[in-house]
């Protein structure tokens, strides 16, 4: 199931970048970009985004269980990297 969560996380991250950012990456041009921020800032316009979000976050953030020390639910480093500012 987690596994589940990552992957359709990760797809719907992909939508919403290739859907929002591609029309208009930049929403003021001439201010500095922040096309990540801007990906955040649609999330939480968003509620199934949101409670995705979370959900991952909330998988992300368990401790490591010792049954599972070789079978770690969550990339940490994929968590952060996508999560950005969730954590």
């Amino acid at each position: 199931m987690n596994t589940d969560i990552s992957t359709h996380i990760s797809n719907s991250v992909q939508l919403e970048d290739s859907s929002l950012f591609k029309a208009n990456p930049c929403s003021e041009p001439g201010k500095p970009c922040n096309p990540c921020l801007n990906a955040a800032k649609a999330c939480n316009l968003n509620e199934t985004c949101k409670r995705q979000r979370s959900n991952y976050i909330a998988i992300c953030n368990k401790p490591p269980q010792p049954s599972q020390a070789n079978q770690e639910p969550c990339s940490r480093k994929r968590c952060h990297k996508v999560g950005g500012g969730w954590t």
